[in-house]
């Protein structure tokens, strides 16, 4: 289950290789966690570091926060 509330961060980590990185979002407390799964209308290589992008918070990942329906913004 996800919250509808639309975040606005910049992707502060990112590893290509393995297809994650984290966003940083002044409304959120600590940098949260995307997949490249998680991408809109982008595909993973046009993401890089300082991206800015635009999601939702799913609270209810396997393994805590995760950012989902992440849409570039750039």
């Amino acid at each position: 289950m996800s919250d509808s509330e639309q975040f606005k961060g910049y992707v502060h980590k990112l590893d290509n290789k393995k297809g994650f990185g984290f966003i940083y979002s002044a409304g959120v407390t600590d940098s949260i966690y995307f997949h490249i799964s998680s991408i809109e209308g982008q595909s993973f290589k046009h993401i890089h570091e300082g991206s800015e992008v635009e999601f939702i918070i799913d609270k209810e990942g396997p393994r805590g926060d995760r950012a989902i329906n992440v849409r570039l913004l750039d």
